[in-house]
C-alpha cells in the first residue's frame, strides 16, 4: 500500500441494531442496584 492509498483508507462503522436498548438496559440495571445499596445503608 503507498501513501495515495493509505490517505484514502477509511474505516467504516455498521450500527448495530440492539445496542441502545441493551446500553439503556445495562445503564437501568447499574442505577437500580446503586439505589438498593445506597437506601439499604441508611
Amino acid at each position: 500500500m503507498n501513501a495515495e492509498e493509505k490517505e484514502k483508507t477509511e474505516l467504516t462503522h455498521q450500527p448495530v441494531k440492539g445496542y441502545p436498548a441493551a446500553l439503556y438496559t445495562v445503564v437501568a440495571v447499574a442505577l437500580a442496584y446503586l439505589a438498593y445499596v445506597f437506601i439499604t445503608s441508611i
